[in-house]
């Protein structure tokens, strides 16, 4: 099965469950996405490009994920804010956005709260978060900015079991 104009259904599932590992801190949710990488080894390694939502979710895998957390307000849902979100191609990414009085459905979005009465955005990684902003030009510059792996980090070929 390959991609077409969607991401067939195997690399919507490696996508969906690495991101279910980035909300729930569940490493068992990496460790099925690694076992589809595996049963795909083959066509990645040949023809990766027949499988670029598959392709998506191997970068998501051997990225560190960013998390992005939108606080909204009753006054202010950030419509701006969500598609500066959505404009940027960034696979690698938990994506939260807290309603007012929501409870924040991962651990890293505990904590984040509005600025000024505006919607907020915050952008981390590893912990480690950014400035939180209500400039949606801030919000991409803070999403494009890349870390490239060092040669140590590489990830080996992928094998087929």
């Amino acid at each position: 099965e390959y991609d077409g104009a969607r991401p067939a259904g195997n690399s919507s599932a490696a996508m969906n469950l690495l991101r279910l590992e980035v909300l729930t801190g569940e490493r068992a949710y990496g460790a099925r996405a690694e076992k589809l990488f595996a049963a795909f080894a083959e066509p990645l390694n040949g023809a990766g490009h027949a499988l670029p939502g598959m392709l998506a979710a191997l970068d998501f895998a051997h990225d560190t994920p960013r998390e992005v957390v939108l606080v909204q307000t009753a006054a202010d849902p950030g419509e701006a804010l969500a598609a500066a979100v959505g404009e940027a191609f960034l696979p690698s990414r938990g994506l939260v956005t807290l309603a007012p009085g929501a409870k924040p459905p991962a651990a890293w979005a505990k904590g984040k709260v509005a600025q000024g009465g505006k919607a907020t955005v915050y952008v981390c990684e590893a912990g480690r978060c950014e400035r939180p902003t209500s400039d949606p030009k801030v919000v991409a510059e803070q999403l494009a900015k890349a870390h490239p792996l060092l040669p140590e980090q590489q990830p080996a070929p992928l094998k087929a079991p």
